[in-house]
């Protein structure tokens, strides 16, 4: 009876703690104050060096501006703190709403680090146009900026297994980029910004082009085709090709997809419904938009395209 009551001891000491947490009631807990938040990203600044990744955070500033209010800051695990000193805006208010991590080399490509991008002209006391780079001791500008407002940053690679790095990709309301006029996207490879095949246009004249999301997708896997980078915002035009809300570029040109989403796609997704099974994995838009697929169903915010 002894040896019996040790052994069941032991399955409580052992199984107890588990079965305890598998009790627990899944809830969300939040641990900062509620300003909103725009973007997160994690960052391993060392890579494989004795540092933990860091959860990174883009949050708007809140008018006045308060102590408390942090625009990029990282996550420790215990609390929020600020990456260097503050930005500053239009009226003293600043809103950050893109992260993006380079590993790249800096050698033809963009240096390492944290970039950020938002609707800002000063980043930790330096003059910024709405994009600005994290070296993991200062902010500094990226190239002469942008005039406008950036919504979104992502690193593509544009040769793939070539000898090139990738390139950061900035996508935004823009009057101006290093003298492109109204591009919504723009490339910096580490020295200047270019623009991206012939441009985006918008729906009417004078409408500005807006890239909100951007993502790499491969999207008949082991095929021939290869991985691209899928752009997706409020434009009509992609070089001149109608479009309509959501293009791939391959590094070379751009291409539709289908009769597009018409306008306001806000966020990309990659995801396998089926995970092991046969399906391969699909892209996701999410957005306002109200369209027809061919077959003349309506597509209302949510949609998958099947490549």
């Amino acid at each position: 009876m002894r040896f019996g009551a040790t052994i069941v001891g032991i399955m409580w000491v052992v199984i107890g703690p588990r079965a305890a947490w598998a009790q627990c009631v899944p809830e969300w807990s939040g641990f900062d104050p509620p300003f909103s938040t725009y973007s997160l990203t994690v960052w391993d600044r060392d890579g494989f060096g004795p540092e933990r990744p860091m959860l990174i955070g883009a949050r708007s500033l809140p008018y006045p501006p308060t102590p408390q209010g942090i625009q990029v800051g990282r996550y420790d695990g215990r609390a929020w703190r600020p990456l260097g000193l503050p930005f500053a805006g239009p009226a003293g208010s600043a809103i950050m709403r893109a992260l993006s991590v380079s590993t790249t080399s800096g050698v033809g490509s963009p240096a390492p680090g944290l970039y950020a991008g938002g609707r800002f002209d000063e980043a930790g006391g330096e003059p910024a146009g709405n994009i600005a780079h994290w070296n993991g001791l200062r902010w500094r500008e990226v190239g002469a900026g942008a005039v406008g407002h950036t919504y979104s940053l992502f690193m593509f690679d544009e040769d793939g297994a070539g000898p090139g790095e990738a390139n950061l990709f900035v996508g935004g309301i823009f009057f101006e980029v290093a003298g492109i006029d109204k591009p919504g996207l723009v490339r910096w490879d580490g020295s200047g910004y270019s623009a991206v095949g012939g441009g985006l246009l918008g729906f009417y004249f004078g409408d500005m082009p807006n890239v909100k999301a951007m993502i790499e997708f491969d999207e008949d896997g082991p095929g021939p085709r290869g991985s691209a980078l899928y752009a997706a915002g409020s434009f009509a035009y992609a070089d001149g090709i109608r479009v309509n809300s959501i293009a791939r570029w391959d590094g070379s040109n751009w291409e539709a997809m289908g009769n597009g989403l018409g306008s306001g796609v806000n966020a990309l997704a990659v995801f396998d419904a089926d995970g092991p099974g046969p399906g391969p994995p699909m892209l996701y838009a999410g957005g306002g938009f109200i369209t027809r697929d061919p077959a003349g169903n309506w597509l209302r915010t949510l949609a998958r395209w099947n490549g």
